[in-house]
């Protein structure tokens, strides 16, 4: 079968092209059904004929569809074989989101270039640690607030928000958490608004979540009793939570949040008594 998908003697572009989307097409339907390795193969086979389309510079979507694929085979090569079979294909994807990016301009092709950087880094980190991540984090960083104080929209501060607690979590990984408290904080705010937004439970659990990474922060940086406020907090969102959804993990989330306040409630009595 996969033999039938190559590229055919004297093939015109056009029909490679169309072939080449619905190979595509068929990876990503592979891939969400969890054959990753067969997501893999069709991917593969999609960007060869890709390739062979390719036939003007010029063709801006073409070059994104095979960037895309791009990324695509990259995750089920990371999915099936690890990171560094993976990172290769995602440093075609970052080159060709870059060049149009720098060509275009557009909201998309800006959010395009941070996604491929994204994944460049999270390679990288898994291969040679968190440090080697940073720079790539930290443009994708760049162009999200970029993108959110341009247009506002909540995917684009939603994007700001992970791109913040990527930082974050790289520099906590260097340094500790003290590091990433500027990060957290900023994203903790951005979570406290969509939870406002939103108000559904993902919103207000990843709301809770932030106020435990800023909680953890501040806890080794400035101790327990600036860092009691956020643990209160955080134990008040998952109570609701808990009582609301009544499953079994908001009930264990419940149990952990209330367990972090007590720990730091003794702590800082202690610090309060010395």
């Amino acid at each position: 079968r996969a033999s039938s998908w190559g590229v055919r003697r004297r093939e015109s572009p056009a029909n490679a092209r169309k072939r080449g989307i619905a190979r595509s097409e068929e990876g990503d339907q592979l891939w969400e059904s969890g054959d990753a390795a067969a997501a893999a193969s069709a991917y593969r086979e999609a960007v060869e004929l890709l390739m062979h389309a390719l036939s003007e510079e010029s063709d801006a979507p073409l070059r994104r569809d095979i960037g895309v694929t791009f990324e695509r085979l990259g995750d089920a090569l990371f999915a099936t074989e690890g990171p560094a079979a993976a990172l290769p294909d995602y440093h075609r994807w970052r080159h060709i989101a870059e060049r149009l990016a720098v060509e275009q301009g557009t909201s998309q092709a800006r959010r395009d270039w941070s996604v491929a950087l994204n994944r460049v880094g999270n390679a990288v980190r898994a291969l040679d640690g968190a440090e080697t991540a940073l720079p790539y984090y930290y443009k994708a960083l760049e162009l999200r607030e970029e993108l959110a104080e341009e247009q506002g929209t909540l995917r684009a501060r939603q994007d700001w928000a992970l791109a913040l607690e990527r930082v974050g979590a790289a520099l906590e990984a260097i340094e500790g958490n003290g590091a990433a408290l500027s990060y957290y904080r900023r994203a903790l705010e951005l979570r406290e608004a969509f939870a406002g937004e939103l108000r559904t439970p993902e919103a207000r659990r990843a709301w809770g979540l932030a106020y435990e990474r800023v909680g953890m922060a501040v806890l080794e940086a400035q101790g327990a009793s600036q860092a009691l406020p956020y643990f209160d907090r955080l134990a008040e969102i998952f109570e609701a939570l808990a009582d609301e959804l009544d499953t079994p993990q908001a009930q264990e989330e419940r149990s952990k949040a209330q367990t972090m306040l007590g720990k730091v409630q003794a702590s800082a009595f202690h610090d309060d008594e010395a």
